[in-house]
Order: C-alpha cells, then sequence, then structure tokens
C-alpha cells in the first residue's frame, strides 16, 4: 500500500510537473504573442505617424500655394485697377479735347455766322 501511495505520489508530482511546464510553456507563447501584436500595434503606429506627418507636410505646401495664389490673384486685381484708371484718365482726356475742338468749331461757326449775317444787313441798308 505503500508503494501504490508512493506511486500516487509521484504520478501527481509528474501531472504537477506536466502541469506546471505546460503552463510555463502557454505563459511563454502568450507572452510571444503580445511582443510580435506589440512590434505589429508598433509598426501601424510608426506608420500612421509617417502618414500624418505626410498629410500635415502636404497641409502646409497646399497653404503656401494658397498663400501665393492670393497674393497673385491680388497683384493681378491691382494691376487691373491701375489699367482701368489708366483707361478712364485716356478717355476723359480724349473726351476733353473733343469738347474742346467741338467748342472752337462751334465759337468758329458762331463767329461765320454772325459775320455773313452782319454781311448781309450790311447789303441790306
Amino acid at each position: 500500500m505503500i508503494t501504490e501511495t508512493e506511486n500516487r505520489i509521484g504520478n501527481v508530482r509528474q501531472l504537477g510537473q506536466l502541469i506546471e511546464e505546460t503552463l510555463l510553456e502557454e505563459v511563454n507563447n502568450l507572452n510571444e504573442t503580445l511582443r510580435k501584436k506589440n512590434q505589429e500595434i508598433n509598426f501601424l503606429i510608426e506608420c500612421d505617424k509617417r502618414q500624418l506627418e505626410n498629410h500635415e507636410s502636404s497641409e502646409n505646401a497646399l497653404r503656401q500655394l494658397v498663400a501665393k495664389l492670393e497674393d497673385k490673384i491680388f497683384i493681378i486685381q491691382r494691376e487691373n485697377e491701375l489699367e482701368l484708371y489708366n483707361t478712364i484718365a485716356r478717355l476723359k482726356a480724349q473726351y476733353d479735347d473733343n469738347m474742346s475742338r467741338a467748342n472752337t468749331e462751334w465759337e468758329e461757326i458762331r463767329v461765320t455766322h454772325s459775320s455773313a449775317i452782319d454781311a448781309l444787313k450790311q447789303q441790306i441798308e
């Protein structure tokens, strides 16, 4: 009976040792799985960081481009305004010149007409 008890104790110890070895192996497997998952997570985080940096870089480049375009638009608008003011000034000068010529011609016509009327009056008298 002692031998049987010793055998049972030996079997229980062996079973305990097998359970412990199995548990240690399972813990090691879980630790390895966690390590791999952590590596994957770190890789994905790094990819996200790079993508975010690229996005921010692109966004900054677009902001700079928009600022340049706004500056160019402002310059073109200013040039157009100056051209419009110059055109208005030129047209006003032409108008003033044409009105001056017209007034001179009307004055000449009036003087000629008055002279002709005076000459006719003298012939009639």
